[in-house]
């Protein structure tokens, strides 16, 4: 999710959610989640909100695609 300068990208495979600034940090490479808490706690409840307005799917959710980088492991569909 993206709002303002803000990116969050959160992996419900791994656990993992990352925020950063793309106004100072465009290339994506400092992980500020940890630092800005409560961004990434409106950024979460902004996402969930959209979320609830998704029409279910009828079929389960499939990951096609997995992206390591260092320790983290991200998972896209295809």
């Amino acid at each position: 999710i993206r709002k303002g300068d803000w990116k969050m990208i959160r992996d419900d495979m791994s656990d993992q959610t990352v925020l950063y600034n793309l106004k100072t940090d465009i290339s994506e490479k400092e992980n500020l989640a940890t630092k800005h808490p409560e961004i990434v706690k409106s950024l979460q409840k902004d996402f969930k909100t959209w979320e609830k307005k998704l029409i279910k799917s009828n079929w389960p959710r499939v990951m096609d695609f997995e992206m390591k980088e260092g320790k983290a492991v991200y998972y896209f569909p295809l």
